[in-house]
């Protein structure tokens, strides 16, 4: 039997507030020498802080305007553009700034959402209700009104799908833009209502692209195509794009951070100097840590910061064993 009796322990530390161009690896290495100065937390070689992918980023002040944002639209589908949107992710207000800006730079946005569940694994459609509705999910596609009608409040409701149109067709309309929804898992449904589409899933499916473009698609690009060059003003991530991106206010887009390997390196090297110990460091991303790195350790610590109060975006983790 192991002697090991406590496994993880995940500490959130409250970190000041990060200002553009702010000095993150020393405010983050003062931040945890103070925090285990003051617990009274003895580090060990195997401990890991990791920084919020947030953190990072604001500190590198890589932001992009929603007009940025409604520009580059306009630049890549053209003016006055009806966009389809291919199974997006944008039912938060964590997303609200990045589909306001590509509500602004379209005239019509058709929402293809797929179902029972989206890609963060949200309920669209409950399996309860389509079971009792008979509605096969590989085969049938439902207009806003045949989803309505099958699955609407007053038929006692049949998960999230109204509530994701209501917030959508809220933000597409304070822009100006008309916005039409259907709910189908085949991507190429798409091409009956236009032939520009935004193909927005995190995961990028060459076969799936490959396929829409012999179907007759004029313009495809996904999400890591937008924000992804270098510009005057604002900010870019050249790998990621849009992708990782959330809302820094309601005008504002948050962009992942740049570099973050070198950031890693320099922090722990500061938290070797001032410490004496050379802990782990990763930056993670809430919604999909291995965006930044493979290292095994970056669902764990994506976990244990979700579970803190926002207020905490780095999060010490002791006694981390990799499996």
């Amino acid at each position: 039997m192991s002697s090991r009796l406590i496994g993880t322990v995940a500490r959130g530390l409250c970190a000041p507030a990060v200002r553009p161009g702010a000095d993150l690896v020393e405010l983050v290495a003062n931040t945890v020498l103070a925090a285990a100065t003051q617990e009274g937390v003895i580090l060990h070689s195997s401990d890991l802080v990791g920084v919020s992918s947030t953190m990072v980023a604001r500190a590198q002040n890589n932001l992009v305007t929603v007009d940025q944002l409604a520009g580059e639209i306009r630049e890549k589908f053209g003016e006055d553009a009806t966009l389809g949107l291919l199974w997006p992710t944008f039912s938060t207000s964590y997303m609200a700034a990045v589909l306001r800006g590509i509500a602004r730079g379209a005239k019509k946005l058709v929402l293809q959402l797929g179902y029972p569940l989206d890609e963060t694994g949200r309920s669209v459609i409950s399996l309860e209700s389509l079971f009792e509705m008979g509605v096969d999910p590989y085969e049938d596609t439902l207009s806003e009104e045949g989803y309505l009608s099958l699955f609407g409040e007053e038929n006692g409701g049949g998960g999230f799908g109204g509530e994701y149109m209501d917030y959508c067709r809220g933000v597409a309309e304070s822009e100006g833009c008309e916005i039409q929804f259907l709910f189908c898992n085949h991507a190429d449904e798409l091409l009956k209502y236009t032939r520009n589409i935004l193909y927005c899933h995190r995961r990028r499916s060459p076969r799936m692209e490959k396929k829409l473009l012999n179907r007759g698609v004029k313009r495809l690009y996904g999400l890591n195509d937008l924000c992804n060059q270098p510009r005057a003003e604002g900010g870019y991530h050249d790998r990621l794009g849009l992708l990782g991106a959330s809302s820094d206010t309601s005008d504002r887009i948050l962009l992942a951070p740049r570099d973050t390997g070198e950031f890693e390196k320099a922090l722990s090297q500061r938290l070797d100097q001032l410490i004496g110990v050379p802990l782990k460091v990763l930056v993670f991303m809430h919604s999909n840590p291995k965006e930044f790195t493979n290292m095994d350790a970056a669902p764990l610590c994506s976990m244990m910061g979700d579970s803190l109060s926002a207020s905490a975006p780095l999060v010490l983790l002791q006694g981390y064993r990799p499996q």
